[in-house]
């Protein structure tokens, strides 16, 4: 039997509120608090900072935020808990974009991933990275790529604005209220 396993690291050191923390948590991080401070922030309301090194051992978890919370019962008061459950909703890109909200000094956060196996298999090896910054994210994996007619290989990767993501999921909102409306 074969063990499939991912591994992922953020790869510059990223400033935290402690909600970020708890959620990065909950997904399966490992974060290390490299330093601390009290920054009186308009974005973060005067939360404490931490700037932190993460990664996943076992990658970014895609378990529903209901059994994450349920298998974990995080403690997290009843101020914070709508902002602590809306970030624990977000895929890992929206994530991302929000610790940028909040570190004002990154300019973009870099996750790369490892897949690996326990055996030699075809399909058991290779890797990903995502790229997030204040103009959109960038995902390339090595599994996503065409040859082209005259032997040239390529990547397939796009770039997708915020912009147009922001504008697809108000888009999204409008038709589900019109649906309920109804």
């Amino acid at each position: 039997m074969a063990d499939y396993y991912t591994r992922e690291v953020v790869t510059t050191t990223i400033n935290l509120t402690e909600l970020m923390r708890s959620v990065l948590g909950l997904r399966g991080a490992d974060i290390d608090v490299v330093d601390e401070a009290n920054v009186l922030d308009s974005i973060v309301s005067g939360a404490l900072l931490s700037e932190c090194a993460v990664s996943f051992e076992s990658g970014w978890s895609d378990n529903d935020p209901e059994e994450l919370i349920e298998w974990h019962e995080p403690e997290v008061s009843d101020e914070d808990k709508p902002e602590f459950d809306r970030l624990l909703a977000l895929d890992k890109h929206e994530f991302f974009r929000e610790v940028l909200k909040v570190d004002t000094e990154a300019d973009h956060i870099d996750l790369q991933s490892s897949w690996s196996c326990s055996k030699m298999r075809l399909d058991g090896f290779g890797g990903s990275g995502l790229i997030v910054n204040r103009k959109g994210y960038l995902y390339i994996t090595t599994c996503d790529y065409h040859i082209s007619d005259d032997d040239v290989i390529a990547p397939r990767s796009v770039f997708s604005p915020w912009e147009e993501l922001d504008e697809q999921a108000a888009a999204a909102v409008e038709s589900k209220e019109e649906v309920l409306s109804e």
